[in-house]
C-alpha cells in the first residue's frame, strides 16, 4: 500500500539527479512540474525567462533509480531557446540509525539539447491563460553524456522537527558543472509539513548555447526557499534576494512512498 506524501521541486534543481526536495527518504515514484509563472510574484504572468519550465519523473526500484527531466531554456531578450531532455540511471544506497538518516546515489546517462517541442508546450500554455507569447528560435542542438552524485542527510528523522541537507552534483562530457546544496528546517504534523531554508547553486563551464548560458547565470546564486503541503500536493518557491525583479520561481509536485 502506498502512502502519498507531499513533494515539490526547485525549478533550478540539477536535471537528471534524484532530488525530491520534500523532506524524507527515497520515494517509489515522483512527478514534478516547475514553471517561472508558478510563483506569487508572476502567477501566470507570461514571463519567458531562463529555465521557463521543467518536468521531472523519477522511479526507484532498490537499488536502481531512474530519472527523466524535460526542460526548456529561453532567452527572451535574444529570442533564442533550447530544450533539454535528460535521462539517467543510478544506484541508490540508504542508511539509518535512530533519528539520523542518509541516502545517496551515483549514476549517469545522457542529455539531448535541441527542439523537442518546448515552444509548442509554452505557446499552448500561454494561450490557455490568454498571456502574451513571443516565440524564440532554437540554437545549440547537441548531445552530451552526464554523470552525477547525490547525497541527502537528516537529523531528527521521525521527529516533528528535523534538519535536512541535500546536495546534487552533475557534470557533462562537454565540461558543464551543476552543483547545489540546500539546508532546511522541516516541521511535520500528520500528513502536513512545511519547511524553510537556504540554497546555494553553482553553474560552471560551457552550457552549449546562448539560452543555456543565460539560464546558468541566473541559476548560479544564493536562494531562500520555502514550501508547504498536505496530502499528495504541495507548492514551493525559491527567492533570490540579490535581484530586484524576476527573482522568484515556484513549483508543484507529487511523491509516493511505501
Amino acid at each position: 500500500m502506498f502512502e502519498a506524501l507531499v513533494a515539490t521541486v526547485a525549478l533550478a534543481a540539477v536535471p537528471g539527479t534524484p532530488e525530491t526536495p520534500a523532506p524524507g527518504e527515497p520515494p517509489v515514484v515522483w512527478l514534478t512540474w516547475a514553471d517561472d509563472d508558478l510563483s506569487p510574484q508572476e502567477f501566470f504572468g507570461g514571463t519567458n525567462h531562463r529555465r521557463t519550465f521543467q518536468g521531472t519523473a523519477g522511479v526507484v526500484a532498490d537499488p536502481a533509480v531512474v530519472v527523466f527531466d524535460y526542460s526548456t531554456l529561453d532567452n527572451s531578450l535574444l529570442h533564442r531557446r533550447i530544450d533539454e531532455v535528460t535521462l539517467t540511471v543510478g544506484a541508490l544506497g540508504r542508511w539509518r540509525d535512530g533519528i539520523l538518516a542518509a541516502h545517496g546515489a551515483i549514476g549517469g546517462g545522457g542529455r539531448l539539447r535541441g527542439n523537442f517541442g518546448g515552444n509548442i508546450v509554452q505557446r499552448n500554455g500561454h494561450a490557455v491563460f490568454n498571456d502574451e507569447y513571443s516565440d524564440s528560435s532554437y540554437v545549440g542542438a547537441n548531445e552530451v553524456a552526464l554523470a552525477y552524485v547525490f547525497a541527502r542527510g537528516a537529523l531528527g528523522e521521525g521527529l516533528p522537527v528535523l534538519l535536512e541537507v541535500v546536495a546534487p552534483l552533475a557534470v557533462t562530457s562537454d565540461g558543464q558543472l551543476q552543483a547545489d546544496a540546500e539546508a532546511r528546517i522541516v516541521g511535520r504534523l500528520g500528513a502536513a509539513q512545511a519547511w524553510v531554508g537556504g540554497r546555494v547553486q553553482r553553474r560552471r563551464g560551457d552550457t552549449g548555447s546562448a539560452p543555456g548560458d543565460y539560464t546558468a547565470d541566473f541559476e548560479d546564486g544564493e536562494y531562500l526557499t520555502a514550501g508547504a503541503g498536505i496530502g499528495w500536493f504541495s507548492a514551493n518557491v525559491l527567492y533570490r534576494p540579490d535581484l530586484d525583479e524576476d527573482n522568484m520561481i515556484g513549483a508543484i509536485g507529487l511523491t509516493f512512498r511505501r
